[in-house]
Order: structure tokens, then C-alpha cells, then sequence
């Protein structure tokens, strides 16, 4: 190929991996192999012109992650999407960075076993001494490396397989929905399988030897084909009836649940809030918000807050304008605790008759009542003389990341409650925190008083418990956890002259505690 011609279509498939990146950020990967193929057909250009022709496939796909990655940050405050935020275990916020390589060896390893053992054939990944028939495709996808006029190709794909399987590996959900986030994979191991049969079968040969050698080939690459034909075929048909049958089930609950939604009139749905969306917002037609984080509000973190739990994502609720809030839930009540019993009023379901995709049997439908929250909190325990200085809402993301919240590696699991407010019993009142465990602490900054004031935490506890408190290095004391069956807000007096923002560590010196919110206060 001339270097006009080459550069020109290296250009091409730097455009075409531009938009391959847009669909799936994963296919980077493609977009590698791509590359270091051009730079092995264009060697005979010279090492220049082979660069270049490398550089234009590989730079403009480039340049589209990273404006994708600046867009994504300007408008959610976030570098890496919604969809990774939310799945990817390397985000998970209490794990470690051994826990994480385990998790994403058993999740390769699964996908591995599954494939050969479920999807190329018909034996089961759980029945230990089976035949070996779900490997005829991978041993077949290695022949192509034999021939030297394959061997780019197949490199080029086994490259893409491979790093495409390690990179879905990370992807905790990578075991749900029939393994879908793997399926690229197998149809360039299924492509190169297909290369392996004809590699097998071609060559007729010109002599005695070289078609006896022909028909040894061809009448193993038959045999081979009609192994994995017959052990494969049931799984197609079960394949088929599961394509079919979800499909159903999407229509009978997604769809109906959406058009339920659209013929509300009293009052008519603003916002519904779902668990992984679906089909059922474009169905009603109103504008969503996705709590497990895929579909999400202004630059709100829902998706690192799914991480967490449903309270900080509550907490995002909460800082929401009231006639922003989702008026409506539709939701599997089973994926979220007490979230109906709590904030919903039941409206109806959609039901779903032989589900085999859907997250639970009913898609049901509340009216939500967000009464429970409040916009702008402030201490109970303030008195009329005081005025609220400083404030870091526990397990409210936002807050934490304005006040540098720390919480105790590994520790600081999210819970939230509603109980009846302090001062208005009538009325229940929400809050999420973190549980401390005794001997670990918690730091974070927040304004001070510069005359002096007092520290209030929120909390409720079953049983009792110490939390020692340091400002700016210095031991104020400690707070007593008194046990309780609400909202308690004990405080600890604050000296004068401390920095405009202090630094601020509670350490569960005695018994576990939940911080459910920290104010400090000082005089009006």
C-alpha cells in the first residue's frame, strides 16, 4: 500500500474507533489492537511513516476518551461515567486493594468456566470430571497463530479477547443478565474458532501425501464442529427461548409499568424514581432519576453513593429542591429495604409471569412522600441564642466532600433512620450516618465559632458509648452516647480563637457509635 493510501485509511479507523469508544470506553482496547497491527503491516513505509499511521488510529480515539472524561466532570463532578462509578469493583469504597484482586480473579475465573461450560456446551460448570467439549471453540481459536498469513489477525483478536475478559472481569455485575458484558468477547474467540476450520480444511494438496494430509484435517475439523454442534445446539435453543421470554418479560412489566405511570393523573408523575432504569421512564415519558446512579441529577454523585448505600443516596434527595424530588417510585420493593415502607404510598404494579430477566416478580409504583426530610438541617439541640457556624451532613457525599470527610478505612458503613423528631414527635425525622467501630476514628473539617461555641453531633444508639474529641490536634474531652429511642444531640464546648476551619477527630473510644450529622454552633 502506497503512504497516501495508508495514512488515509489509518485516518478512517482512527475516526471509527473515535466512535467505538463513544458506544463502549472498553473498546480502548480495540483501538490498541488496531494499533499495533498498523505498525506491523506499515513497516515496510519506513518507521516514520509507520508511526504515523499508528498515531492517527490510536490519537483521535484517545482524544475522545479524555474530552468524554472532562464533559463528564464538568457536568457531574465526576471523571469516570456513571455506569463504571456504579459497577466497577475498583470503585468499591470499602475494599482493599487485595479484596479487589480476589474479587476480579473469582469474577475471571467465573466468566471462563461459564463460557465454556454453559454457553459452548451443554455441560454444567457445577458437575466436576465432565467432558471437555466446551474447549473445542478455544482450541480452535488458537490454530490461526500456526499460519503465518493468519497469525496477525489472530493475534490482533486473541488480543482484543483477552483484554476485553480482564477488563468485564472487573465488573461485579458481569455474572447477571445471560454474562452480556463478556459476550464481545466471544464472538472474536467464535471468529477466530471459524479461522481455525478453515485453516483445518484448506490446502487440498497437490500430491498423494498432501491429500491424504487434506482429508485427515477436514475430517477433523468435521469431526470437531459436529462435537460442538451437537453439544452447543441445546444451549442455542434454550438461548433463543431466553431471548424470547425476557423479551416478554420486558414488555409485560418495563412497558406496562411505564404506561401506567403516563396515565397517573392525580397528581401526574414530575419525576419517577427507579432502580436501574430500564424501559419503564421512556414509557411514561417523564424525566427519571436512577438511585443505583445510571441515570442521575445535575452533578449530584448518585452513582458513588449507590456504593455506599441507600442512605447517602437518600441524603441527595434530601438536598434536592422539594418540587424537583421524584413524585413517584418505581421500584422492586425487595431491592430497598424500608425506602417504600418509609418515603411511598402504594399506587399498583406491573407483574410479570415467567420472569427470567427482570429484578423481581412486580415493578410496583408508590406515590412518594419525602415529609421525613428536610432541606436545610438544623440541631435540635441549638438554643435561642446560638447560631449554626459549621455543619457536615455524616454520609451525605456532598458535605463529606466540602468538610474533607475521612471515614475509618475500610469502615464507616452508611445506615440511616427516620424517628420522631425531638421537638415535634408527630413528625419523623431523617438522617443517614456512619457506624464507627470502637477504636477508630473519623476526621473532617468544619467552620468555628471564633468566640468559642459547642460541637453537636445527631445520633441514636441502643447502647451506650464514649467518642473522644480533638480539635486541631487538642483533646476537647469526650461526649457520652446515652442510649435512646430517638434523636439525641449531646455536645462538647468549643474554645475560643480556633482557625476559621478546624480540624476536627471523633475517635469510638468506648462501644461502637453512629455519626449521624456534626454542627458546631456559637453565639448569635
Amino acid at each position: 500500500m502506497k503512504t497516501p493510501s495508508a495514512l488515509r485509511a489509518a485516518a478512517m479507523l482512527g475516526l471509527a474507533g473515535s466512535l467505538l469508544v463513544l458506544t463502549r470506553p472498553e473498546s480502548a482496547v480495540c483501538v490498541m489492537a488496531f494499533t499495533f497491527g498498523a505498525l506491523w503491516l506499515a513497516r515496510p513505509l519506513g518507521a516514520k511513516r509507520a508511526l504515523a499511521s499508528a498515531a492517527l488510529i490510536a490519537v483521535v480515539p484517545a482524544a475522545t476518551l479524555v474530552l468524554f472524561a472532562c464533559v463528564n466532570r464538568l457536568f457531574t463532578g465526576e471523571w469516570s461515567q456513571a455506569g463504571a462509578l456504579a459497577k466497577l469493583e475498583i470503585y468499591h469504597p470499602y475494599k482493599d486493594a487485595d479484596a479487589k484482586y480476589e474479587d476480579w480473579v473469582f469474577y475471571l475465573k467465573y466468566v471462563l468456566v461459564r463460557m465454556a461450560h454453559h454457553h459452548f456446551s451443554d455441560e454444567s460448570p457445577m458437575v466436576e470430571g465432565q467432558r471437555p467439549f466446551g474447549y473445542i471453540i478455544p482450541a480452535l481459536a488458537l490454530l490461526p497463530l500456526a499460519s503465518s498469513k493468519l497469525r496477525l489477525r489472530a493475534l490482533m483478536l486473541l488480543f482484543q479477547v483477552a483484554t476485553w475478559t480482564c477488563i468485564v472481569a472487573l465488573n461485579g455485575q458481569v455474572r447477571w443478565q445471560n454474562e452480556r458484558y463478556a459476550m464481545s468477547g466471544v464472538a472474536w474467540l467464535v471468529l477466530m474458532s471459524a479461522m481455525g476450520v478453515g485453516l483445518l480444511a484448506s490446502r487440498f494438496g497437490e500430491t498423494l501425501r498432501g491429500r491424504i494430509s487434506w482429508a485427515v484435517r477436514a475430517g477433523l475439523a468435521a469431526l470437531l464442529s459436529m462435537l460442538y454442534w451437537h453439544h452447543q445446539r441445546p444451549q442455542m435453543r434454550d438461548q433463543i427461548w431466553f431471548f424470547a421470554r425476557a423479551s416478554r418479560n420486558i414488555r409485560d412489566q418495563q412497558i406496562v409499568a411505564g404506561r401506567m405511570l403516563k396515565d397517573l393523573k392525580e397528581p401526574a408523575p414530575t419525576r419517577v424514581l427507579v432502580g436501574d432504569a430500564g424501559a419503564v421512564v421512556y414509557a411514561a415519558d417523564v424525566p427519571g432519576l436512577d438511585i443505583i446512579g445510571l441515570g442521575g441529577y445535575r452533578d449530584y454523585p448518585f452513582a458513588r453513593a449507590t456504593k455506599y448505600g441507600l442512605g447517602s443516596s437518600i441524603e441527595l434527595i434530601e438536598r434536592m429542591e422539594e418540587e424537583d424530588r421524584p413524585n413517584y417510585m418505581a421500584i422492586y420493593p425487595s431491592w430497598w429495604g424500608d425506602l417504600p415502607i418509609v418515603f411511598g404510598r402504594y399506587v399498583t404494579e406491573a407483574p410479570v409471569v415467567g420472569n427470567v430477566i427482570c429484578g423481581g416478580p412486580s415493578k410496583v409504583i408508590y406515590r412518594a412522600e419525602w415529609g421525613p426530610l428536610e432541606r436545610r438541617a438544623e440541631p435540635r439541640a441549638k438554643t435561642d441564642g446560638e447560631v449554626v457556624v459549621g455543619e457536615v451532613d455524616v454520609a451525605d457525599l456532598m458535605s463529606e466532600r466540602a468538610g474533607r470527610y475521612v471515614h475509618p478505612p475500610r469502615m464507616g458503613f452508611v445506615t440511616w433512620r427516620a424517628l420522631p423528631d425531638p421537638k415535634h414527635r408527630a413528625r419523623d425525622l431523617f438522617d443517614a450516618g456512619r457506624i464507627v467501630p470502637p477504636s477508630y476514628a473519623e476526621t473532617f473539617e468544619i467552620g468555628a465559632p471564633p468566640s468559642g461555641g459547642r460541637l453537636i453531633v445527631r445520633t441514636v444508639a441502643v447502647r451506650g458509648a464514649t467518642v473522644r474529641v480533638k480539635v486541631e490536634g487538642n483533646d476537647l474531652g469526650t461526649i457520652e452516647i446515652a442510649p435512646s429511642d430517638t434523636w439525641t444531640e449531646p455536645s462538647i464546648e468549643l474554645p475560643a480563637r480556633l482557625p476559621e476551619r478546624a480540624k476536627v477527630e471523633l475517635t469510638a473510644e468506648r462501644g461502637e457509635w453512629i455519626d449521624y450529622h456534626v454542627w458546631t454552633v456559637g453565639p448569635g
